[in-house]
């Protein structure tokens, strides 16, 4: 008993470290890198990348989880995500949600990479295939040209919205 309650108090430590590195990384408490996320993203997108972000988001949650479970099992009731902005839903690595922008982005680049596979190429190599006669008859060769026609017009649109997704 005292043995398993020694080990859940030093993972709590070892957690308290984690979350005071990813302080250190982003230069604000941890509360404030969560509720940033959400906010205003473009002061952490001035120095992270949005995928970095995401990533240490998602860990920060996850470390958030744990240690509330951890905390539970001492019998200590406590809500680590209360100074939170509540738009943000709870992610664990059981149950990890993610925002619906970065959901939305996640299945753009699905389709894609769908997108790219399907044809050998990335979308600017696509679309000027499709702009240059003799390209266009060797995917014609493969593909039907009505799919190539509405496939480089999904393609076009899906890497607009993205691009905008992004920046947000």
């Amino acid at each position: 008993m005292k043995e398993t309650k020694r080990h859940t108090i030093v993972r709590i430590k070892e957690i308290d470290l984690e979350l005071r590195r990813l302080e250190e990384k982003y230069g604000m408490s941890y509360k404030d890198f969560y509720n940033h996320v959400e906010g205003d993203m473009s002061v952490l997108l001035e120095k992270f990348d949005a995928d970095e972000v995401m990533d240490d988001l998602a860990k920060l949650v996850s470390l958030l989880d744990e240690k509330e479970k951890l905390l539970k099992e001492l019998g200590k009731e406590v809500d680590l995500f209360a100074e939170m902005d509540k738009d943000w839903v709870k992610m664990s690595p059981n149950r990890k949600v993610l925002s619906e922008r970065e959901r939305r982005i996640r299945e753009i680049e699905e389709r894609i990479n769908q997108l790219r596979q399907k044809y050998g190429m990335d979308f600017d190599e696509f679309f000027d295939a499709t702009e240059d006669l003799r390209e266009f008859e060797k995917l014609m060769e493969r593909f039907d040209p009505q799919e190539i026609l509405e496939d480089v017009s999904e393609w076009e649109d899906l890497e607009e919205e993205l691009k905008k997704l992004k920046v947000r």
